[in-house]
């Protein structure tokens, strides 16, 4: 059975992710090994998902810096390896899945056979929750542009989702079909849930905001990777893909 891996830069959704995961039968294993007594959920009350050790060792081995000249990659993707071992069999086969945001820099090295699901969020939120989350973060946009500009690097090697937070919340029930057209093939064991039991539609202005990534990561064409076009796009701005059109009649039809 293939581990199921979420990530995404903190605050785009991989819990939300995680809670969907669950529900379709996912096994996180965390039992009381979660990061729960070390954050204040206030603001994230259904983020139950993510073990301690595994966390610990983003810590430890400074991957949660997002800077990789100072990563100690080797040493932490040994170290999950190590801890990792005996998941299958601690669950008995069910399918196991790992959250963990910082994850993404080892990814490559511990995914073997497995599913990547990468959670993409417009840069403006992004950065705006996570500082909402601790008001000490010192999340910048090169962080979020360094994050995904990884996993673009990385995607050629690996099986990967992608799921786009924004639409998930403005329009769940098509973004939660066009995922399990592409998990279910991959995951047949998983059963399909009822999205509207999990996901609240949050009407927005808004028209599918992190359309510029999407295309980004599609055609892989990091060399086109514009900051200034990763924030929102309003119906009626012009499309950030320089046709010159309305975002409204252009671009947000992906």
């Amino acid at each position: 059975m293939p581990k199921i891996f979420v990530t995404g830069m903190p605050r785009s959704g991989t819990s939300m992710m995680s809670n969907i995961l669950t529900k379709m039968g996912c096994d996180f294993i965390c039992g009381h090994e979660t990061i729960d007594d070390i954050y204040n959920h206030i603001f994230n009350p259904d983020g139950y998902f993510q073990r301690k050790n595994i966390h610990f060792i983003s810590y430890n081995r400074c991957i949660y810096l997002f800077d990789e000249k100072n990563m100690k990659i080797d040493l932490a993707v040994d170290d999950f390896r190590k801890l990792t071992i005996n998941d299958d069999k601690f669950i008995g086969g069910k399918i196991v899945a790992i959250k963990d945001p910082y994850l993404l820099y080892i990814l490559k090295d511990i995914i073997s056979d497995g599913i990547a699901i990468v959670m993409i969020r417009n840069l403006e939120d992004t950065i705006k929750s996570c500082k909402k989350f601790d008001s000490n973060c010192t999340f910048k946009d090169d962080i979020w542009l360094n994050y995904y500009k990884k996993f673009i690097d990385i995607s050629p090697n690996i099986k990967y989702i992608i799921v786009d937070y924004d639409k998930l919340l403005s329009d769940p029930i098509s973004t939660y079909t066009e995922f399990c057209e592409k998990i279910l093939p991959l995951v047949p064991a998983l059963k399909k849930i009822d999205i509207n039991s999990v996901v609240k539609v949050r009407k927005s202005p808004i028209l599918k905001s992190s359309n510029y990534i999407h295309q980004i990561i599609r055609t892989n064409k990091i060399e086109d990777f514009d900051i200034n076009k990763c924030m929102k796009y309003k119906p009626n701005d012009k499309c950030f893909c320089n046709s010159g059109k309305k975002y409204k009649i252009c671009c947000s039809k992906y």
